[in-house]
């Protein structure tokens, strides 16, 4: 069984915009994700990911895929 996203790409962004205002471990405790993953988002979504298009983080099309590629 291929285990389900937790968040939706917007959802990252969103995060992502957070943690661009206050601090990563206060966000990380808010949303009860890890540092290091808000962290290879931030990377990911560096790579040319671009919100509301139909490309995905990392380009790759579905959350399962992105961690299957080790961006945790």
């Amino acid at each position: 069984m291929i285990k389900r996203a937790r968040f939706t790409d917007e959802q990252i962004v969103r995060i992502l915009q957070e943690a661009d205002r206050a601090l990563v471990a206060e966000v990380a405790k808010r949303y009860v994700v890890s540092e290091p993953s808000i962290y290879a988002w931030r990377t990911a979504v560096g790579l040319g990911f671009v919100p509301g298009s139909n490309q995905t983080i990392g380009g790759l099309t579905s959350g399962s895929e992105y961690l299957r590629a080790g961006c945790h």
